[in-house]
């Protein structure tokens, strides 16, 4: 079982609602994000922060936001029953999260894309799709996002050699473990990529809104 959370970032938060916000957050969590500068980077911490706490809420796994621990490859984690994964990109903000294996997420704003892709980020086989594409800015964030979701999924992160594994199809297997991929364009501006080692698909997609000062997600 696999849902998908989705937020806008769309408009600066006053004061008021910014601390408001962030008191749903244990202080650890609002000590690290209010470290970051630009409104848009708090916001969106605090935001996939709120989304985890409504899906460990939906999962009725009777946690809160203080089981989050951080493993030894900086990984966030709850426990083996439960696993999410958040990303942010432009105005979006989502959080996935599921009951059966690992699994990872990213989202990224498409911007258009000349011939500049990174060349060392992908393999021989990818270098030679990305060429051959007609959709040139699709096919580079459908092989991106889903390596870097594929990096969150293992638990690697930016130690992953993403030169080394393709992703082309929609499994991987990395370390003796199989991955299963899925993308789809959301909003007709963002790729979302996700990975898991579990076959489960998405049940619910869902575009979350609150109305700030009174929801508590």
């Amino acid at each position: 079982m696999l849902n998908l959370l989705i937020i806008l970032n769309d408009k600066e938060w006053t004061k008021i609602e910014l601390e408001f916000n962030s008191n749903q957050l244990p202080q650890n969590m609002i000590s690290a994000i209010l470290k970051y500068k630009h409104w848009s980077d708090i916001q969106a911490r605090v935001l996939g922060k709120l989304l985890l706490k409504k899906q460990l809420y939906d999962f009725n796994t009777c946690l809160d936001l203080s089981a989050v621990k951080i493993n030894s490859l900086n990984k966030p984690y709850v426990d083996d029953n439960f696993n999410f994964s958040i990303s942010h990109s432009g105005q979006l903000v989502a959080c996935l999260a599921g009951t059966e294996g690992v699994l990872g997420i990213d989202i990224e704003f498409m911007k258009p894309q000349q011939n500049q892709y990174p060349i060392e980020f992908f393999t021989n086989e990818e270098c030679v799709y990305l060429a051959n594409s007609e959709q040139q800015t699709n096919a580079f964030y459908k092989l991106f996002t889903r390596k870097e979701a594929l990096a969150k999924a293992c638990g690697e992160g930016i130690l992953m050699n993403f030169s080394e594994h393709s992703v082309l199809n929609d499994d991987v297997i990395l370390n003796g473990v199989c991955y299963y991929l899925s993308t789809f364009v959301f909003l007709n501006q963002y790729m979302i990529s996700y990975v898991t080692s579990n076959t489960a698909q998405l049940l619910k997609t869902e575009l979350v809104t609150i109305n700030l000062l009174t929801d508590n997600l």
